[in-house]
């Protein structure tokens, strides 16, 4: 078996086994209203990316900004060596 038909393996047998619960975190994110122009909704929404990202291994820097809401710039370091420490990747998105 190719070392990549291993991963997408490794991968598919993973989201199987944690199906259900990533479901209810993307549901507890969905369900947490977070509208433009709401300060403090949009802020505590960055504190719980923040704790969540934070937990599987993201160094966060957090950028206030007034008015609008904290900007959250994530960092994933790869382990040192491979193509995800060579290669990022640079993911843009919005949370309200």
């Amino acid at each position: 078996m190719s070392r990549d038909s291993d991963l997408i393996r490794r991968i598919r047998d993973d989201v199987q086994a944690r199906g259900e619960a990533m479901l209810d975190e993307v549901r507890s994110l969905v369900e947490l209203e977070s509208p433009t122009g709401d300060v403090e909704r949009l802020d505590a929404l960055a504190t719980l990316l923040t704790e969540q990202w934070r937990d599987i291994g993201a160094v966060i820097a957090r950028h206030d900004v007034a008015g609008t809401g904290a900007h959250l710039v994530a960092t994933w370091p790869g382990p040192p060596g491979t193509l995800a420490d060579a290669a990022p990747v640079l993911l843009i998105g919005h949370y309200d």
